[in-house]
């Protein structure tokens, strides 16, 4: 009875923990996502400022993201995010 106990805690633990992730990566993808979309729009605008100022902030975003990336997500993918955000800057 004990090891069923803990085989269902321990399901419980590691549904829990997906719950979890799937949750982060969906919520910073879609601030990172709301923050591409405004820099597009300022960038539309002639207005390079705002467009700027924004694109640090997902700078900043990304950066505080990536911490826990690195524990869910595969490293690859995590290295052409940091690509193209820096051939984006470069732009």
């Amino acid at each position: 009875m004990r090891s069923f106990s803990f085989a269902a805690l321990l399901l419980a633990v590691l549904l829990g923990l997906n719950i979890f992730c799937y949750n982060f990566i969906r919520t910073s993808v879609s601030d990172i996502d709301s923050s591409i979309d405004k820099i597009i729009s300022h960038a539309d605008k002639k207005d390079f400022k705002k467009a700027e100022k924004e694109f640090q902030k997902l700078k900043s975003k990304s950066e505080e993201s990536k911490k826990i990336w690195f524990i869910i997500i595969n490293h690859q993918e995590i290295d052409n995010v940091d690509i193209s955000m820096r051939q984006s800057e470069a732009y």
